[in-house]
């Protein structure tokens, strides 16, 4: 009849759907899964029901990956205090499961759960009454309120966090800092209309504003200590950590960015002429105008570049480090290199990595470790973190060769 009929929602009201598991011998649909705040399953059939159940009682904490059998089922277990996962057999018959390959997990020797710290799903009500929901994660043993608080904002900005295991949380959290995750408005997993609710509010607007009002709702409710707080992100997430310590310096120490543009709005327009003849991917520019973004209306387009950090060099009053790629297809490198020869021509402190070898997603390991020993070195500087080791001989040597600039952890 071509008519169409909703089989299965979230039923927690809050996710997109992420995937279906099919059963293996019929192909026909066994679970609805949902990705956030944590996997969760709904059944399509009464035993699937029954299974879903079974697996949520046992896991209440965990993310779930069902593979169904004949007989026995494979589940995987992920965690945020799993930095391996957990292989489980499940027997819908009865009602059981056992740990399995535990022996080949032992020995990658996996840190124990006791030693990491839990994620908690947050909902927050922004400035403008809309709930935005993200991701708080706190370290153990450690008052909350009296905890430095670190924001993450992720990229895209067309993304979003989830509920597992992340290194560089963990590093954080149990190197005794709060670590705020926020999903603002353009995040994707919880339905279209919040994902292109921002249309082209991308300088410092309703997004920008997300972030905003997540730290402070955080800080009003006692989790943070206010006075030591940081920012940093990648990509989009690099972006707005400029903005932040462009527009709202009183609240953040410092900020460190990965591979950000200063310029959102000629990024944009770089991505939106970028598509070669013959590729397979969409066009960004067919994404955009999908997205609501219209990055041809000049006016729109304005508007985003009227709040740039570019545009604003001035203002930038707290510590900033870069770390960019000499090859990033998506941020042309001379518009970082430009921005920071401006914030040192105004005794900004400012420093800036850039690796000549690498792009926007960086591959290389040492990329990572550079990030965290940057970091180490700025939560010791201005937020009293401890010292962090001195680099070994292969990163001392990488970042000599890369560091370009060190206005903010000059001695």
């Amino acid at each position: 009849s071509g008519a169409r009929r909703l089989r299965q929602a979230d039923p927690q009201g809050v996710a997109d759907l992420g995937s279906v598991v099919l059963d293996p011998a019929s192909q026909l649909p066994l679970f609805a899964a949902f990705r956030l705040p944590q996997v969760h399953y709904a059944g399509l059939t009464g035993a699937a029901r029954r299974a879903a159940a079974d697996i949520a009682a046992r896991f209440p904490h965990s993310n779930i990956a069902i593979a169904p059998a004949a007989g026995r089922w494979l589940l995987t277990e992920t965690a945020a205090t799993l930095g391996q996962p957990r292989y489980w057999l499940y027997e819908p018959a009865r009602h059981s499961f056992a740990a399995v390959l535990e022996g080949e997990r032992a020995q990658d020797k996996p840190l124990g759960e006791a030693q990491l710290a839990a994620k908690y799903p947050v909902a927050y009500p922004a400035s403008d009454g809309r709930t935005i929901r993200g991701y708080l994660t706190l370290p153990p043993g450690r008052d909350a309120a009296k905890a430095p608080l670190i924001t993450v904002v992720h990229g895209g900005p067309w993304s979003h966090f989830e509920s597992g295991y992340e290194w560089f949380v963990q590093w954080m959290a149990t190197r005794g800092y709060a670590v705020f995750q926020p999903n603002f408005r353009a995040s994707t997993g919880y339905g279209d209309k919040f994902m292109l609710a921002p249309g082209t509010d991308f300088g410092n607007g309703r997004v920008q504003r997300d972030i905003i009002d997540g730290v402070r709702w955080l800080t009003a409710n006692g989790i943070g200590d206010r006075e030591r707080m940081a920012i940093t992100g990648g990509s989009f997430g690099g972006y707005s950590t400029l903005l932040a310590l462009t527009w709202n310096p009183e609240l953040f120490r410092f900020g460190l960015a990965m591979v950000p543009p200063p310029e959102f709005a000629r990024t944009l327009a770089d991505a939106a002429a970028a598509h070669l003849p013959g590729e397979e991917t969409v066009p960004f520019a067919v994404r955009f105008d999908m997205m609501g973004l219209r990055f041809r209306d000049e006016a729109a387009m304005e508007t985003i570049r009227a709040s740039a950090p570019a545009a604003h060099p001035d203002r930038i009053g707290r510590p900033l480090v870069i770390m960019a790629g000499g090859k990033d297809d998506k941020v042309r490198l001379e518009t970082v290199t430009a921005y920071v020869a401006r914030l040192q021509a105004l005794g900004k402190p400012v420093s800036l990595l850039v690796d000549p070898d690498e792009g926007h997603n960086a591959r290389n390991p040492l990329v990572r470790d550079a990030y965290a020993y940057l970091m180490a070195s700025l939560l010791h500087r201005y937020l009293d973190g401890p010292a962090p080791a001195a680099p070994a001989p292969e990163l001392k040597a990488y970042l000599e060769r890369t560091m370009k600039a060190d206005g903010a952890l000059a001695p």
